[in-house]
């Protein structure tokens, strides 16, 4: 296993970059950490980045560097670095799809993002559009929320008209989620395909979106509270679309 202890080697520093967006987009990978993570993102690992020369058995078909704690402390995210980093290549996109689909318009909370991924691969809504103003999904805090759920979802970034233009090639329901001219979820009637829009956490899905969609939802609930987390109402909504 190759040898690096310096944080001012080449590679590391290049490695390093890509905490940051314009470095992932240019070099199309992405930083996962930990374990667990790494053995969900085994079909996209190039490199694993390790302190424990017991790893080397991990994915060994894949390159592996030895390296020092300092060196993992510099690429984590984390204050307690499990040990292990792996270097990914994003995740491929399908045009060609079935079943229900979520969009996400415009979310700017990685965590809300990530949870969102997480709970529609459990309800079924395995591919996903992403807005191209909403949260970089390879931000770490994204990772991270969807427990290895990227890897498991098809996950397509456009802007929101395209999106809706393929939908509706496609033959979805398209389902806004508002308030204003809104109706109970209870009283929709759902389709066999149907593409649920979740808006900005702060303004919501914008007013062309909403009348371009078919229908538009909203999740009643006690008055005392102004509305649900984003994360929330699109977990009960898809499980809703589900059952």
């Amino acid at each position: 296993m190759k040898e690096i202890t310096s944080v001012n080697n080449p590679l590391i520093k290049e490695l390093i970059k890509l905490k940051q967006k314009k470095y992932r987009d240019k070099e199309k990978k992405f930083i996962v950490e930990g374990y667990n993570i790494i053995e969900e993102a085994k079909d996209y690992i190039t490199l694993i980045i390790t302190s424990s020369k017991e790893d080397e058995n991990i994915l060994p078909n894949v390159e592996h560097i030895l390296v020092s704690k300092e060196i993992i402390g510099k690429l984590s995210e984390t204050v307690t670095p499990q040990g292990i980093i792996g270097i990914c290549n994003y995740v491929t996109s399908r045009e060609n799809f079935e079943g229900n689909v979520l969009v996400l318009d415009g979310l700017q909370d990685p965590g809300n993002i990530g949870t969102l991924i997480r709970t529609a691969i459990c309800f079924d809504f395995n591919t996903i559009y992403i807005t191209d103003n909403s949260c970089d999904i390879y931000n770490e805090k994204v990772l991270r929320a969807t427990q290895g759920g990227i890897f498991k979802v098809n996950i397509i970034r456009k802007n929101i008209n395209d999106i809706i233009d393929d939908l509706k090639k496609k033959g979805y329901y398209i389902v806004g989620t508002s308030l204003k001219n809104g109706i109970p979820l209870n009283d929709i009637n759902f389709k066999n395909l149907n593409a649920i829009i979740l808006g900005n956490e702060g303004n919501g899905v914008s007013k062309e979106t909403i009348e371009r969609s078919n229908i538009n939802a909203y999740i009643p609930i006690n008055t005392s509270m102004e509305s649900l987390n984003v994360a929330i109402a699109g977990g009960i909504i898809m499980n809703k679309v589900r059952n």
